[in-house]
């Protein structure tokens, strides 16, 4: 049921509209909050605009009272969004609004009505209507119109009242303050929560009435501030307002929406066995094939479909091998190359309970092959049916695997698999079911000396008795399609095995679905020889983006047309579009064939690129020598605009025009044309050379070996993602060419695990000195690592390698520390100076943002004390500093929460200029790893700059900061890791 209902505000205080709720039934003490009272019906006060706490009662009829009690509370924020959830307050108003909603023969007192309260009504089934909705929500809660508060309903639907389903973003959008409301009713007899499988509206409408009383407690939650964070994903913000709510309920949240709530009431309506976990293993699949393809990485079309054949057929190798599996053993087969995110576990936990056996505690792995099959084919049953008897071995008359012509099954195989796919009444309809299939069989071979049966007669026979029951996975499939509006192709489209695949299937015709009551076709049905192959999700859907149309600027678009003689890059027509997924429909065939060799430059939106490599360099450059700045600052405008040269030097200008540029790209650029030199060394450039006008010397960054006029010391700081194990050992060969390349003098690594440790020691041992964290605890699942280069002038302290674990860690987390003597580097000052570099990974995810915070803090005091310890020695010539560097997980509110950074310690990015283009290391945007994990598109405020570098030292002077990792590892469509790395520079002065 759809409701949106109006509160109005006024002098800070809130006149109480009805709103909905529902929660566990529990009496909720009246201490625990100090600021809500409970009144009986005597104590009904007005005063002014402050409506004091009231009792509200209804007269229903001229029998019975219906009482409500409601209890309000001031509150400051006048805007504050309200946000109510799960139920409705009384049925009786609810009723009243449902029935004058959207139609056009509502009863006009009772639609006037509704229109005086200036509800928001949206339609969910109508995604047009949920986006003006959400547009006309933000529109309001930042409008300086005097709007009434607005109560909202985010979960979209009606629950048990035993847990919290997922909330619906649209209500955080606006990223505005909201005043979480919660609902309780502690009647000892439930007659308030309606659900689909429960007793119906007028039932609990009469048992309502039969009650002499019926209590309702709404409790009002402070107003939620949301943080950075939060305002720019609403999701997070959605997800912790649910939290704190499920925590004074004392209820358990459910990662199920209302979609998935949609598709467990269809599958209901058609009778599919076990419905609700048929509805979590369809996400499950679609889930699996998602991460699996995108890990294997697969681009051309033949070769996905001979992939999703293999992988199908190996699952079904392993159900004969071993009908029953571990929860372990299930997660490996279905995830062989790619790791569950936490909504995947939440669904292989949900799979498992369903189809546990209660004598050995295993998954009937069988069963779970069974549905399958049902829902990769819904269109195509003979094709289901095929693939669903070879979750059983052959009959005993087909010994051999490889000689079957068909696949047949023993009888008792068959009547198993019919039980497992469909209701059926009793075992004689199964036994007429089977009769029918031998019948059919004998009838159309001469060889009778076969008793088994196959697929394709096992469902001729099914549907010669039961058409409906035959056709409810097609007729689930559709009603589906047609619930949500759209087209939502198979898991595994019906084409998407070759015919030679399936030479054992006789009959590849598509059957119709033949339906008791009306003969009618399940639409979109073709053969498989003749429909397109299709090898996609169902989830992987294209998303139109608009084009930002050309920009016309009469000062540079000559410029561009006399100097520049680069055509638009051949892929823009095939990749104007965003996609919701790595590969779109339109164009794709085209992309593909212009895009096989691979490119060295990280592109946003355009994953494959030109058969031309250096075109994408080329125009770097030309937009660095257009608009005098460096290359890094043109690929990001490019990539921005499809790599559109004349587009993107068009919005640069227009940009600067405007004046919306930072103060550092125009002192930059003013640098530049009065022929001045920057004074932050440049090594985004591919090139890595730049002037410093520091030291008036030109200095080259190939090698670290060719600084020899100028003390600088280099640090790399990557999280290198061990823990993804597609391509790790391809990916970390690339990491150890990047670090081989420059020769950084210290590179800390985070997320290693032993297999990279391996590697890094097999090819680096000579260079290198490494220093492991797992040393300390070789139990850790991951760690840090910390490479020294082997240096005539860096002296390593072995003994002063330090592993500390963080005491209130719930992932392991620990802070390794070395001791560098750097004296050499400032032989000509005859000072000593002496280096400790820290490296962490601290705690992840957001609801550990607490515990974060503490182990930053307790680095920060522990660089400080370091470095105080050797003020004392400053008049001996003895200096000391510190690096603190690695992946932080932080958001800049923690940084503020702590009170900005300590006296003295500086944040390298920051005191490098704060380029905005190398700001972010997590950034889906542009890095392909790290995109991979969305199953939509990464927008602006999904990146972060999570990895950090800091310093403290008067002899540490930081003068560059500069990524490294951009470059696609070789022969392979991925980036080294899903984080880039941070290198900082640090002049060592002896002054």
């Amino acid at each position: 049921m759809r409701r949106s209902f109006g509160l109005t505000g006024s002098s800070g205080s809130v006149k109480v509209g009805l709103m909905g709720s529902s929660s566990k039934r529990e009496r909720c003490d009246s201490q625990s909050l100090p600021e809500r009272n409970s009144l009986n019906g005597d104590n009904i006060e007005h005063e002014g605009d402050i409506l004091t706490p009231f009792t509200y009662q209804c007269r229903v009829s001229t029998l019975q009272y219906f009482k409500m009690y409601l209890l309000t509370v001031t509150i400051l924020p006048f805007r504050a969004l309200i946000i109510g959830f799960l139920f409705i307050a009384t049925l009786l108003v609810a009723n009243i609004f449902w029935i004058g909603y959207g139609s056009k023969s509502q009863v006009k007192p009772i639609c006037d009505f509704r229109r005086m309260l200036q509800p928001i009504l949206v339609n969910r089934e109508d995604p047009n209507s949920r986006k003006k909705a959400i547009q006309e929500l933000i529109r309001r809660a930042k409008s300086e119109e005097d709007w009434p508060q607005i109560v909202i309903f985010p979960e979209g639907t009606c629950t048990n009242r035993s847990c919290i389903a997922t909330f619906k973003p649209g209500a955080f959008n606006a990223g505005v303050p909201v005043q979480p409301v919660i609902v309780r009713w502690p009647n000892k007899v439930d007659s308030v929560t309606w659900v689909c499988e429960g007793p119906g509206v007028f039932k609990l409408l009469w048992l309502l009435l039969s009650q002499f009383n019926n209590r309702l407690e709404i409790e009002f939650l402070p107003v939620y501030q949301p943080n950075e964070d939060e305002q720019m994903d609403a999701q997070l913000y959605a997800n912790n307002i649910r939290r704190i709510m499920a925590e004074h309920l004392n209820v358990p949240l459910c990662d199920l929406s209302y979609d998935d709530f949609c598709q467990i009431r269809i599958a209901f309506k058609y009778k599919i066995p076990g419905y609700e976990t048929v509805v979590y293993l369809n996400s499950l699949l679609q889930m699996m094939f998602a991460l699996e393809h995108n890990c294997d990485l697969i681009t051309d079309e033949d070769k996905q479909a001979e992939w999703f054949q293999r992988r199908l057929e190996s699952m079904l190798g392993v159900c004969r091998r071993k009908p029953y599996l571990s929860r372990m053993e299930f997660t490996q087969t279905l995830f062989q190359t790619s790791q569950p995110n936490s909504k995947a576990n939440y669904l292989i936990n949900l799979v498992v309970k369903y189809y546990s056996d209660p004598s050995s505690n295993n998954l009937n792995f069988r069963m779970c092959m069974v549905h399958t099959s049902m829902l990769l084919f819904p269109k195509l049953p003979h094709q289901a049916f095929y693939y669903a008897t070879k979750a059983y071995n052959l009959c005993s008359s087909q010994c051999d695997v490889n000689m079957a012509k068909d696949w047949e099954i023993s009888r008792s195989d068959a009547a198993e698999l019919l039980g497992f796919a469909f209701t059926l009444e009793n075992d004689e309809t199964v036994k007429l079911i089977l009769d029918r299939a031998y019948l059919i069989h004998k009838s159309t071979h001469s060889d009778n000396s076969s008793s088994g049966i196959s697929g394709e007669y096992l469902y001729e026979g099914l549907l010669y008795h039961l058409p409906d029951v035959a056709n409810c996975y097609a007729h689930f499939d559709a009603e589906i399609n047609k619930v949500f509006g759209r087209h939502r192709r198979s898991l595994i489209d019906s084409t998407s095995t070759s015919e030679s695949d399936l030479n054992d299937l006789k009959s590849t015709h598509s059957v119709p679905v033949v339906n008791s009551l009306n003969a009618t076709s399940c639409p979109n049905i073709t053969t498989i020889s003749n429909k397109k192959t299709e090898i996609l999700p169902s989830h992987f859907e294209c998303i139109d983006v608009t084009e930002i149309p050309p920009i016309e600027t009469n000062n540079y678009s000559e410029k561009l047309k006399d100097n520049i003689h680069l055509s638009n890059s051949p892929l823009r027509d095939d990749q104007s579009i965003n996609f919701r997924g790595r590969y779109s429909e339109r164009g794709i065939s085209s992309a593909m064939a212009k895009n096989q060799q691979s490119s060295n430059i990280v592109s946003m939106d355009i994953e494959e690129n030109s058969n031309d490599n250096d075109v994408f360099l080329e125009k770097c450059i030309s937009f660095a020598e257009i608009t005098s700045t460096d290359r890094a600052l043109g690929m990001m405008y490019l990539q921005n605009y499809n790599w559109d040269l004349e587009l993107a030097v068009n919005k640069y200008f227009l940009t600067q025009q405007n004046g919306s540029t930072s103060k550092k790209q125009k002192r930059k650029r003013t640098y530049q044309q009065s022929n001045e030199q920057p004074t932050v060394i440049d090594l985004t450039n591919s090139d890595d050379s730049c002037n410093n006008s520091l030291t008036e010397l030109t200095v080259s960054t190939t090698r670290t070996e060719s600084i020899e006029n100028l003390p600088i010391f280099n640090v790399l700081s990557w999280n290198i993602q061990g823990l993804e194990s597609t391509n790790l050992n391809k990916r970390m060969m690339s990491v150890v060419e990047t670090i081989k390349k420059e020769e950084f003098h210290v590179v800390c690594l985070q997320e290693v695990i032993l297999v990279c440790l391996e590697i890094l020691h097999e090819k680096l041992d000579s260079t290198y000195d490494i220093f492991s964290a797992s040393d300390h605890n070789s139990l850790w699942d991951y760690f840090v690592v910390i490479l020294v280069k082997k240096h005539p002038d860096i002296k390593v302290d072995a003994d002063s390698v330090s592993i500390q674990p963080f005491p209130n860690s719930v992932m392991n987390r620990h802070l390794l520390s070395i001791d560098l003597n750097l004296s050499q580097f400032l032989s000509k000052s005859n000072v000593e100076l002496n280096l400790r570099i820290f490296t962490t990974h601290l705690e992840s995810c957001a609801e550990y943002s607490g515990e974060r915070v503490t182990q930053l803090k307790s680095v920060w005091d522990t660089m400080s004390s370091y470095v105080k310890c050797g003020d004392s020695q400053a008049r001996l010539n003895k200096s000391r500093a510190s690096i603190f560097c690695g992946d932080l997980n932080l958001r800049d509110s923690e940084v503020g929460v702590l009170g900005g950074l300590p006296c003295g310690i500086h944040d390298v990015w920051y005191e490098c200029g704060r380029r905005h283009e190398i700001r972010n290391t997590w950034d889906p945007m542009h890095n392909l790893n790290a995109r991979r994990q969305f199953r939509g598109i990464p927008r602006a405020h999904m990146t972060f700059r999570y990895d950090r570098m800091y310093a403290l030292g008067s002899r540490l002077k930081p003068v560059d900061f500069g990524l490294r990792g951009i470059e696609k590892v070789k022969n392979l469509p991925c980036l080294p890791s899903d984080h880039w790395a941070i290198l900082g520079r640090f002049l060592l002065t002896g002054l």
